[in-house]
Parts: C-alpha cells; structure tokens; sequence
C-alpha cells in the first residue's frame, strides 16, 4: 500500500477525514501536490537517468526516463535552449513517463526532470534531453489554372505560412484519386508544358512541411489549351474577333534558320475588316514570345513582323484585339511566308 504523510493542524485532520469518507483524492493530479511547493530545495535522492524525449506531434513532446529509489514524483521542466537555470516548472507525475503538451510547432525543446522524495525536497537536474516538434500540417492552397498557350497551362495558387514546398498533380477527370504527380517546388507560380491544342486537363496542389508532412490536395483547377488552327505557307486565313472568342491562335512548322514574315490585314490596312488587332508568336512549349522581345504582342501596321527561327518545331501565333480592348472586335485575315513577298 502507498503511504502519503502530511502535516495538519486540528482543522487540516477533520477535512482529511471528510475527504476520506467521501472518496475524494487527497489532492488534485492537476497542480503540485506539494502547495508550499518550493524548487531548488534539495533532497539526497540522485537525479533521475536515462532521460529520452520524443516528438509525438506537432504541439507535444513524450518524455521517459529510469525511476529514482525513494522518490515519491518527479517535477518536470522545459526550455528552448539547454540552459537548465533558465528552465521552467511544467508539470509532476508520479510515473517515469510524460507528455507534455501545448508547444510550438516545429520548434526544438530541452527538457530535465528532477526526483523528489516525501519531504518534497528536489534531486538535481537529470541530463537534458531534447526533440523538435513536428510541423503543423499545412493548410490546402487556392488554386488557379488558365490557357497560357495551345501547349502550355499557367498554374498559380495562394501561398501556405508552413509550407516548405508544393507537390502539383494533374488528371484527366475531377477525381484526385486517379491523379498522376508531376512534381515539385518552393515557387506559388509554375507553367506546366507539352500538351496538345485543345487538351483538358485538371489539377490539385498540395503543400508539404519542412517534415514532410503533406496537406490535403486544393479543390481541383480546370483549364483547356488553346485549340490552334493550321496555317499554310501563301495562304490567307480570314476569321473574327468576339465576346466568345476573344484571341485566336494560328500555327505553322517552322525551320530553324529560315525567315518567316507574318501579315494581319485589319482595320488599319484595310477598311474591308472589323477588327483592329495585334499579334504575338511563340515556338511550341515556350513562353518566350518571339516578337518585341519582352513584349507579348505586337501592332503588324501595314507591313509584316518578321523573325529568324532559332529552331525547328511548331510556332504559335496568336491573334487579339489592340490593348486587349472589347471595342476592336472585328473581322480581319492572316498569313504566313518564308519570303517577304505579301501573299
């Protein structure tokens, strides 16, 4: 049978003897049994051993250690850094074993425990022994998916506080499950390559801890690439602008070396058409446009923009109104040569 003492006085015996009758304990787990608990003071008792600590999630910390011969508990302190004078009091236990709860995610923690023995006198610290919490799980990012081009969809999504990087997968329906991973990165902005004109595709991210822990995947992101219409080497192609068709895209083979010339009669050549517009080119899976350098489109005027292939492959090239305006919607035409002979 465990035997606990205690010094009362007259009335301190009759509250005992109430609690005893009414099966109470004789203090409550929750605070220090010792209410003159006073630390520093030391006893003869040697210092617990064997002090282990292992993180057990992301705000908590379980602690073993040996038990000491003639302790009654053990006080348990914690710190940031593994100076035990700066320590603080968290917790007892009368076992040789405690979670302790309530820290700082991701964050490293030193830990003692001192024996106490029935006079409530302190052994000295144990070693320290010490372990990082886990990082929180992150949260799930927004994401947004858009055409960039008739090869290539523009992802970008809202940045997570504890994520140490993003996986990015793709599928073919809305259902994650039958996702494919494409990989990942630290960047909230990526271009993902190699699709065919016209091609649907979904995507998720999630976002991984500096644990490697991953977050549940974002709601699903929809996009299409653009659909690109074949043009011939002399040959006009006439179309429109609209409301439901604000850009239209073009392509051609291209060969590396060779001079390509692009016309786009509109408006501003030629009252016959509607539409006052600009163009822009890019080689398949590329995101450097071609014409202006920097620039995305360029106004064709009377004459016709012109490049020198740097490689051979599908060229894009995408036709929209001037100044992304709703008001130069129109009609016009285009065309493509290897010489700067005007169709």
């Amino acid at each position: 049978m465990n035997r606990k003492f205690f010094h009362f006085t007259a009335a301190g015996v009759l509250v005992l003897f109430l609690l005893i009758l009414s099966g109470c304990p004789a203090f409550d787990l929750k605070e220090n049994p010792n209410p003159d608990y006073n630390p520093g003071s030391k006893s003869n008792l040697s210092a617990p051993t064997g002090l282990y600590a292992s993180a057990s999630s992301s705000s908590s910390v379980t602690l073993y250690w040996n038990s000491v011969s003639g302790a009654s508990y053990y006080n348990v302190y914690y710190y940031t850094s593994n100076s035990s004078s700066n320590s603080a009091y968290y917790s007892y236990t009368y076992s040789t074993s405690l979670t302790v709860t309530g820290l700082n995610s991701n964050t490293a923690y030193y830990f003692w425990v001192k024996a106490v023995d029935y006079n409530y006198n302190e052994s000295g610290f144990s070693s320290y022994a010490y372990a990082t919490t886990t990082s929180s799980t992150p949260s799930s990012p927004t994401l947004t998916a858009t055409a960039y081009s008739p090869s290539i969809v523009s992802l970008s999504w809202t940045s997570v506080s504890n994520a140490a990087k993003y996986y990015v997968y793709e599928g073919s329906s809305s259902s994650f499950s039958s996702s494919t991973r494409l990989g990942e990165t630290t960047l909230t902005s990526i271009y993902v390559h190699s699709y065919s004109p016209g091609t649907s595709v979904y995507f998720w991210v999630t976002s991984v801890n500096s644990s490697g822990t991953e977050g549940s995947p974002s709601s699903y992101a929809y996009a299409t690439t653009y659909t690109a219409t074949s043009l011939s080497n002399g040959s006009w192609v006439n179309s429109s602008l609209s409301s439901s068709y604000p850009q239209r895209w073009y392509s051609f083979s291209a060969t590396s070396g060779t001079n390509y010339y692009v016309w786009c009669d509109n408006a501003k050549e030629n009252s016959s058409y509607t539409g006052d517009v600009v163009i822009g080119a890019l080689y398949w899976n590329s995101t450097d446009w071609i014409f202006g350098g920097t620039n995305t489109t360029v106004d064709i005027g009377s004459s016709y923009q012109y490049f020198n292939a740097s490689k051979s492959g599908t060229v894009y090239i995408r036709v929209m109104p001037w100044n992304n305006y709703s008001s130069y919607y129109g009609t016009y035409r285009i065309a493509y040569r290897n010489t700067s002979t005007k169709p």
